[in-house]
């Protein structure tokens, strides 16, 4: 009966179509020996075409290559395209300083995504069963998990299928010894060290002593936050679509628009912008979410994610990319200039003449104005300015404002792409801001009914 309930899994999430090629990560334990005999026993009904792949990790010495070559052997008693590669998982994971667990399944998982590619396979199919399933959620929600990681793993998510999901271990050890199939056993899956392993080994055990069908009930309570999980995502997908705003450096939102939804939904609209903007979620707690919805109602700072941050300036909530890395800013810069002389800022790769004209000759403000052009007073502004790079605090009075803000803000409300902050000139007058190139010039050196002549300040191309 397993075959027709596998069969029904794979029907009811549509993970086969006619024609497919699916690939089968095959590792030679009970699981995935069963699921690739399981997907070779109903190829015809599925009308699809199978390929195993094996990634020899090198933990375990003699033990790992005696696994390539059972693997290899049992797909090719079943005339199945067998792939495999070695890579030494431990060496990777000391180079990375990172969890071997999670080194091995990003290195595993990459494998297989580039083996399906080079075959053309339409999905990769994975060996996880009901109980891997109850482990899983128990193991999210002894780190802090939300409704999204305790809906578990998903019967299918990108190309990546998982044809068991639904049929328990004990299922899979006896469809094995009904078709007298052999199979691997993995001895790190008996190592307690590993969390899982202590989990299955230790807890579960006394947990059924409470439920007999602790399996059962997970994965059904998994299925049911699953569908919650898809429903209240949509509702966020929907109140981000009302309150984003288009900006040039990443995804954007009206900060009070934001501070009007529920607390539940905020996290879950943060949830849904940060998975966005990272590509997934993983080692995301629930306290980073927090800090930043404490970012967004202007309670904390913001919120730091390796190559992104999340900032709140005045009424815009910004994820963005983070700020440039040591060396790639210009040059320090200062120098002085005086009207009628042209500068080449080579820490820049920009060139400003600067002269005077009268105002009787009726130049038109409005038009000679724009992001690379300023006209100011020149008996305010004086007949030397001083010419940097912009530094961290700086802030001036634009042309039209209440008073004066930073640049930083000005730079964000203004859409100027962060690639184009890099190489802003700062102009002063008296050693206070006149014009930001690319912005509007101050309001404290503006040209007025009584300005008799007119300083223009403008980019010009070399040569």
């Amino acid at each position: 009966m397993i075959p027709a309930k596998v069969l029904n899994t794979i029907e009811k999430a549509a993970m086969v179509s006619p024609g497919d090629l699916v690939l089968v990560a095959f590792s030679g334990g009970p699981d995935s020996t069963a699921l690739l005999h399981m997907l070779y026993a109903l190829r015809e009904e599925l009308d699809c075409e199978l390929a195993a792949a094996h990634l020899n990790h090198m933990l375990r010495g003699r033990e790992s290559d005696e696994e390539e070559s059972w693997c290899a052997r049992f797909a090719a008693s079943l005339g199945i395209e067998f792939r495999s590669r070695k890579l030494d998982v431990r060496a990777e994971n000391t180079r990375r300083c990172g969890n071997l667990e999670e080194t091995a399944r990003e290195l595993r998982y990459g494998y297989l995504e580039r083996t399906a590619d080079e075959l053309g396979a339409q999905s990769i199919a994975v060996g996880h069963t009901a109980d891997d399933q109850a482990e899983t959620v128990l193991l999210r929600l002894l780190r802090g998990a939300g409704g999204g990681g305790l809906r578990g793993m998903r019967l299918r998510r990108g190309r990546i299928i998982r044809p068991l999901l639904e049929t328990g271990r004990e299922e899979v050890l006896n469809y094995l010894a009904s078709k007298n199939l052999d199979c691997r056993f993995d001895s790190s899956n008996r190592d307690e060290s590993y969390a899982r392993v202590f989990l299955r080994e230790r807890v579960i055990p006394l947990l059924r002593e409470l439920n007999p069908s602790l399996e059962k009930t997970i994965s059904t309570g998994a299925a049911v936050l699953g569908k919650e999980d898809d429903f209240l995502n949509d509702l966020a997908d929907g109140v981000i679509r009302e309150i984003r705003l288009e900006h040039p450096e990443g995804p954007a939102m009206r900060a009070e628009s934001f501070a009007s939804l529920h607390p539940a939904l905020q996290r879950r609209v943060l949830r849904r912008i940060l998975a966005r903007g990272r590509g997934d979620l993983r080692r995301i707690e629930y306290r980073s979410i927090e800090a930043m919805r404490r970012c967004a109602l202007g309670e904390g700072p913001g919120v730091d994610f390796d190559t992104l941050v999340f900032v709140k300036h005045d009424d815009v909530l910004l994820l963005r990319p983070k700020d440039e890395r040591p060396g790639q800013s210009p040059a320090e810069f200062h120098y002085s200039v005086t009207a009628g002389q042209t500068i080449r800022l080579k820490e820049v790769d920009k060139s400003f003449s600067l002269r005077n004209i009268e105002a009787s000759d009726g130049a038109d403000i409005k038009k000679l104005s724009g992001p690379k052009r300023a006209l100011l007073d020149a008996d305010a502004a004086g007949d030397v300015l001083e010419v940097r790079n912009r530094l961290p605090g700086d802030r001036y009075r634009p042309l039209g404002a209440p008073g004066r803000q930073k640049l930083q803000d000005l730079f964000i409300n203004s859409r100027i792409p962060r690639r184009e902050r890099l190489s802003t000139v700062v102009f002063l007058a008296g050693g206070r801001i006149c014009w930001v190139s690319g912005l509007r010039v101050s309001d404290d050196y503006k040209v007025t009914p009584k300005t008799s002549r007119i300083l223009v300040i403008e980019e010009v191309k070399d040569g």
